[in-house]
Formats: structure tokens, C-alpha cells, sequence
């Protein structure tokens, strides 16, 4: 079973907020045990995940400052994505992020990709 709850606000003052509160629930948890061998991982009966999304703009809307994050307290892992960017023209846009992945074991979704941790440059153009 999956349960998701969500709150978001947009500010007067180009200030946008967001939180998530996603919960998965494994039905005939104990059967689910029983087929796995004794070296395999067992994951929690109950997998909570929180995102955290907050996007500020400033110089008319042109310059955008964006941070997005998943955290779950049962993995005890993370990911979170920050990005500035910047609006050169209307079809014209650079931005410099970094993803950072990190989790205390290396099976959890965040914690097995922890080497793939980046900073990127993003020039796009549209037409």
C-alpha cells in the first residue's frame, strides 16, 4: 500500500515551497521474508520518504535559485539537487547545479548511487 501527502505555497515574492510525505506499506510482510535468502537485505515492513522543494527568483524573475531534496528516515539516506540558473534572454538560460547522493548502507536507492554524486553546467536555447 502507498500513501502520499503534499503541501505546497507560492509566495508573493517569487518564493515557491514545497514538502512531500510519501509512505510505503508492504502487505504479507512475513511472506515476503520467507523468500529471501539469508545473505539478502530485508527491507523495512514500513519506507518513508520526505521531499523538500524550494525555488526563489530574484532581478526580475531572470536569476533562479532552486533546492530539491529527498530524505527517508527508514533508509537513512539522501538526495538533494541544488541549481542556480540564469535567464540571458527568453530563450536562453545557463545553470550550474550539484547532485549529491549519500546513504549510510549502499543498497538503499540513494546510498547505491553515492559515487555518482556531480556538478553539472547547463546551457540551454530553445527555438
Amino acid at each position: 500500500s502507498k500513501f502520499l501527502a503534499q503541501y505546497s505555497k507560492s509566495f508573493e515574492n517569487d518564493f515557491d515551497f514545497g514538502v512531500q510525505y510519501y509512505v510505503e506499506y508492504t502487505l504479507k510482510y512475513d511472506a515476503y521474508k520467507s523468500t529471501l535468502a539469508s545473505t539478502d537485505y530485508i527491507k523495512d515492513r514500513v519506507r518513508q520518504i520526505w521531499t523538500l522543494m524550494l525555488n526563489k527568483k530574484y532581478l526580475s524573475q531572470k536569476l533562479k535559485l532552486s533546492l530539491f531534496g529527498f530524505y527517508s528516515p527508514t533508509d537513512e539516506d539522501i538526495y538533494q539537487r541544488a541549481e542556480v540558473g540564469y535567464d540571458f534572454t527568453d530563450t536562453l538560460n545557463v545553470a550550474l547545479g550539484v547532485n549529491l547522493f549519500w546513504g549510510r548502507d549502499i543498497w538503499t536507492d540513494y546510498g547505491q548511487n553515492e559515487e555518482n554524486s556531480n556538478v553539472y553546467l547547463r546551457v540551454r536555447k530553445n527555438f
